[in-house]
């Protein structure tokens, strides 16, 4: 009966935790920054799909998550909430700030449980210890004035798609494999597994930055397997070993496709060597002045903490050992992917090492790294919870509670409102032009001090044809003219 109470008091915590937890990210999206399609990119992908497999020669032959799940979140907000609010653009930032919460919720479910397994936490510690890992998601970049970052901050809403929803999913990846015995040919977990292989053929052809995420925690469990091997032949190894091998095949087939498109033939740079002094520029600049300074102390703290906590106990049982692995994996698995980032933006751009959703693999292990051993000392060290409430209420203050403002998810830097204005205005520009009769029309959008008029560019035309048409919007396809006009400037009290 005991035993049964006590289920239910924990299914209820998680319940609530898990609910608070949601309800707050999905308002963040949804309320706080709104996910608004704006500049030239959000117009093109809002719509844009493609097929499910590698297309060779295409512009980016293997980015297949990014490319097919934004087109449906847009679909989605216009099936379901559109006929509730007869808002176009707010019916797709509710369904880009739900899919986004979705999947921020399951990274962070699979983040605390994975911690709770290795090192055996107790129901309130596992609150205490979400609670501190939730806020230092957001807190690691909290530096300015305005215009921060944090760990699921990008650009516009195309690289939220396109840079933090393949990152996210890498990681919980990761967290689901992590200490975990796979065994893909098992009757009783055919269910999973085929969703597993989903998730990892969507993961490997989604982001050339982000995939990396993964394929570091396979290239090494292989490694360590190789090293380490039980299995007298090599056909028990390949069969034990079939995911972490199947993994780094398709990887290296999805970088053959990359290689070989259209992106990597304009992104590729001549000055590679310049380029790798950049980069390390790039990560000493992120070391010295981006990253939040309570963030790094209170970092470096509780991983000294818990690695002091794991050398004074005499007596090691398994969760001890199982916490020294997830450290040793973190960092190998940490170095591999800066290694790699240096690599790949040396070869590309240095720019990109300044990118909240390319630095995503560096920070999600240096934090798993971080949090695991704070779980750790605090599951070893009974009393250490004490500090726990009062540690959550200095973050707290640290990360929400403060002047500091983050940065508006759009490409110009607009308040939200602003942006929904501009585009109502577009869109109620192209209607009225149908109304009339019209098969094109001269669409007046705002000056920009750029050479096409980023964000809203002078080719954005077809994007926006195309996406109003797609969607419903316009009955049929309108030819649209972009119009650059001071006017419209001054009708907004834009600078």
């Amino acid at each position: 009966m005991n035993e049964s109470r006590n289920d239910m008091s924990k299914c209820i915590t998680y319940i609530v935790a898990f609910s608070i937890l949601f309800t707050g990210i999905f308002i963040f999206f949804a309320e706080v920054h709104p996910l608004i399609i704006f500049d030239a990119d959000d117009w093109l992908f809002a719509s844009y799909t493609r097929r499910a497999t590698p297309i060779w020669g295409d512009w980016n032959p293997t980015r297949i998550l990014p490319e097919t799940f934004m087109s449906f979140c847009s679909m989605t907000g216009i099936i379901l909430f559109k006929p509730f609010t007869n808002d176009y653009i707010g019916s797709l930032a509710i369904a880009y700030a739900l899919a986004v919460s979705v999947f921020i919720l399951l990274y962070f479910v699979f983040f605390i449980r994975r911690i709770s397994k290795t090192v055996g936490l107790k129901t309130y510690e596992e609150a205490g210890v979400l609670g501190i890992s939730v806020l230092y998601h957001f807190l690691i970049y909290n530096v300015k004035a305005r215009d921060n970052l944090h760990m699921f901050a990008e650009a516009n809403v195309t690289c939220m798609f396109f840079y933090i929803v393949p990152a996210i999913l890498n990681s919980i990846l990761v967290l689901y494999l992590l200490n975990n015995e796979i065994n893909l040919f098992s009757k009783e977990k055919l269910p999973v597994n085929s969703l597993l292989i989903l998730g990892i053929y969507l993961a490997i052809n989604s982001n050339m930055f982000q995939s990396i995420i993964l394929i570091s925690f396979a290239g090494w469990t292989l490694l360590e397997n190789i090293l380490f091997a039980g299995e007298k032949s090599i056909k028990a190894f390949i069969k034990k070993n079939i995911i972490w091998i199947g993994m780094i095949l398709c990887w290296m087939i999805s970088l053959y496709y990359e290689v070989n498109g259209g992106r990597a033939d304009d992104l590729s740079n001549k000055d590679f060597g310049k380029n790798i002094l950049a980069c390390l520029g790039a990560l000493k600049s992120l070391v010295f002045e981006r990253i939040n300074r309570t963030f790094l102390l209170t970092s470096f703290v509780l991983i000294i903490f818990g690695v002091a906590v794991y050398l004074i106990k005499r007596v090691k049982e398994t969760k001890d050992r199982d916490y020294l692995k997830v450290m040793i994996r973190c960092s190998i698995c940490c170095v591999i992917t800066i290694v790699y980032l240096i690599l790949l933006c040396a070869k590309t751009s240095p720019d990109y090492l300044k990118r909240s959703g390319v630095l995503f693999g560096i920070m999600f292990y240096l934090l798993l790294s971080v949090m695991t051993s704070f779980a750790y000392a605090v599951s070893e060290v009974e009393p250490a919870f004490l500090i726990v409430p009062l540690f959550f209420y200095i973050i707290f203050n640290e990360t929400v509670n403060d002047e500091r403002m983050y940065k508006f998810v759009n490409s110009a830097s607009h308040p939200e409102r602003l942006c929904v204005e501009i585009d109502n205005d577009i869109i109620n520009q192209v209607l009225n032009a149908e109304d009339e009769g019209k098969s094109e029309v001269d669409v007046y959008v705002p000056v920009y001090d750029t050479e096409d008029n980023w964000p809203v560019a002078n080719y954005v035309s077809d994007f926006m044809s195309n996406t109003l048409y797609r969607h419903g919007i316009t009955k049929d396809w309108i030819k649209i003219y972009i119009k650059p006009s001071k006017d419209m400037n001054r009708k907004y009290h834009m600078n």
